[in-house]
């Protein structure tokens, strides 16, 4: 398996443990020290692991309630030293 597809199985395997609310997987393989900016609020990020966690129970309620997630496309390119993915995702009501 090359590094790109490890990545793409990594961020796959994240994709579809929020889409089945899995938090444990959600929060697996990501830094202690993660610090996260997204649409929602709080505006200026969420900064280490715990702050992250806490940041799903609300999402996952929205996403019982019919809500949608689910990556539409995904890149990833890898090198010797550094590795990057972009990806497009559906995220929302029908």
């Amino acid at each position: 398996m090359t590094d790109q597809d490890a990545i793409r199985q990594l961020i796959l395997r994240w994709a579809e443990a929020v889409h089945t609310g899995d938090l444990e997987t959600v929060i697996a393989d990501h830094d202690p020290q993660i610090v996260q900016f997204d649409v929602p609020p709080p505006y200026d990020g969420v900064r280490g692991i715990d702050a992250y966690r806490d940041t799903w129970p609300e999402f996952f309620e929205w996403q019982r309630q019919g809500a949608i997630f689910e990556i539409t496309e995904l890149d990833v390119t890898a090198g010797d030293n550094v590795a990057f993915a972009y990806a497009l995702a559906r995220c929302g009501k029908p």
